[in-house]
């Protein structure tokens, strides 16, 4: 029996999606900001999780637009 509604879990992952992808955006940036007052240059890893967060999180919103 299929249907072509999106069923919970679908809903649910994408949900999860978001917020993993926001929450990796916010640290990201948080550390970004730290690493530049404590050492005054950014580091490698806090700009890496500023790329993929805001990359993960633009793909996911292109997604659901689309949809």
């Amino acid at each position: 029996m299929h249907t072509n509604q999106p069923s919970q879990d679908t809903h649910v992952k994408g949900w999860v999606h978001l917020l993993v992808a926001g929450l990796i955006l916010a640290v990201g940036l948080l550390l970004l900001a730290f690493m530049i007052v404590v050492e005054d240059e950014p580091g490698a890893l806090p700009l890496a999780m500023v790329l993929l967060g805001s990359t993960w999180l633009f793909l996911l919103l292109r997604k659901q637009r689309k949809k």
